[in-house]
């Protein structure tokens, strides 16, 4: 190989390794424009911001509650269990990033704690959350939103 050939390899390299960490920072957003529709049932500018949170127990599973979307123009809070490998085996946790699942329920169940053990057992960063209005023990929260009625 000759000089220019490796010159070209090193500085192709340099800009690849050197981009690949700026783009490391970069919080992703959500771009509407590129959304083909006349009307959107969420604001994704509102959803694409890091909500507000208030830990409630910290332990290898945090129970917690965040800020969610207004429903009926009032402020919304949801109850949720958050761990992660860090966490879950007992370790200060850092900046450190682990793949994440966000275990959702269907039919106005509640959040499972045993699930976000289960995940960040296997190595994820795993959040489990209410989306009925009720907070730990299935208590309804003062600020929870919509309760959901399901009738057999």
């Amino acid at each position: 190989m000759n000089i220019i050939a490796s010159i070209i390899l090193f500085y192709g390299l340099f800009c690849s390794t050197h981009l690949n960490e700026k783009q490391k920072n970069v919080v992703p957003h959500i771009d509407t424009q590129l959304i083909k529709v006349d009307s959107l049932l969420w604001d994704l500018e509102a959803l694409s911001k890091v909500p507000d949170v208030e830990i409630l127990h910290e332990d290898k599973v945090r129970s917690l509650l965040y800020h969610s979307v207004d429903y009926q123009g009032k402020p919304t809070q949801v109850f949720a269990y958050y761990s992660n490998p860090d966490l879950y085996s007992g370790k200060k946790t850092g900046r450190k990033k682990y793949p994440g699942v966000v275990l959702v329920h269907g039919g106005g169940g509640k959040a499972f704690k045993e699930w976000v053990e289960k995940w960040a057992a296997e190595g994820y960063a795993a959040i489990a959350m209410d989306l009925s209005g009720n907070g730990e023990n299935s208590e309804k929260l003062k600020s929870g939103g919509h309760t959901m009625q399901l009738r057999v």
